[in-house]
């Protein structure tokens, strides 16, 4: 049996030379900057992502803040439009009532004549025919009346409808429509790749915010009401002053067409 050799060049271990170590450990310190920079950019990116959702979070925030502030500014509105409704309201229906009873006391009163008259001569065609007329004019009257508080209404409706609660309604739907506004650009821009676009939408319509409220056209619709209340109201007191007066003239015609019976 050839003995085993067992020289030293047999058992000799691989040492690596200087070069190939430096070779090797530059590889590994470039895959391990290679996974550091994945790292790092992975985080800039969740930290981007993280950084733009808590910006829209503050977005979505200070916009409901101004919708509840403008709310809370648009129901102050109201009520003094409504302050000021029901001001013009009292005063006309006032005045409505005291024209009717005025109306009321002048036919009333030419009744009596009348029925005295029959008492004396008897129910004639003459005092049938008075009667009836008497019945006439004050039915006119009531469509006088009626005709000054319908122009009245129709003034204000007018205002209301076409003036005052045009802008506040507008107003109004542009409170709601800043309060959704993150969610609407987020719906309808990609929130990765347009996110410059989203914060400069959202940024532009906070700069503008105080546009929305309308408050230049609101403020003077309101004051148009409050001073069309006093005209408005001396508009309906004429109106039925000449009603009143037109129908004593009337009646007081029938008074001496009585004696004629």
């Amino acid at each position: 049996m050839t003995p085993r050799d067992h020289s030293p060049s047999t058992f000799a271990i691989y040492s690596p030379s200087e070069k190939e170590l430096e070779g090797i450990f530059t590889r590994k310190k470039r895959n391990t900057m290679k996974v550091l920079a994945v790292f790092i950019a992975l985080v800039a990116v969740v930290t981007a992502q993280s950084d733009f959702a808590q910006e829209l979070q503050e977005f979505h925030e200070n916009f409901n803040d101004f919708h509840l502030e403008l709310d809370y500014w648009l129901r102050d509105r109201r009520h003094e439009v409504s302050d000021t409704i029901r001001e013009a309201n009292r005063v006309a229906l006032g005045q409505v009532w005291d024209d009717v009873t005025a109306v009321r006391f002048i036919t009333e009163s030419a009744r009596q004549a009348i029925d005295y008259r029959a008492d004396q001569i008897g129910e004639t065609e003459c005092i049938v025919g008075i009667r009836e007329r008497l019945t006439e004019l004050e039915s006119e009257s009531g469509d006088k009346i009626s005709a000054c508080a319908r122009n009245l209404h129709r003034d204000y409706q007018h205002s209301l409808d076409y003036g005052f609660f045009i802008h506040l309604n507008y107003a109004q739907r542009m409170s709601h429509f800043l309060q959704l506004l993150v969610l609407y650009n987020v719906g309808n821009y990609n929130p990765f790749s347009d996110q410059e676009f989203i914060r400069w939408a959202l940024t532009e319509n906070w700069e503008h915010r105080e546009n929305l409220r309308d408050e230049e056209y609101i403020m003077y619709y309101r004051d148009q009401l409050e001073n069309g209340k006093s005209i408005g109201n001396i508009n309906v007191e004429n109106c039925l002053l000449t009603v009143a007066s037109i129908y004593n003239i009337d009646v007081n015609q029938l008074r001496d067409d009585l004696t004629q019976c």
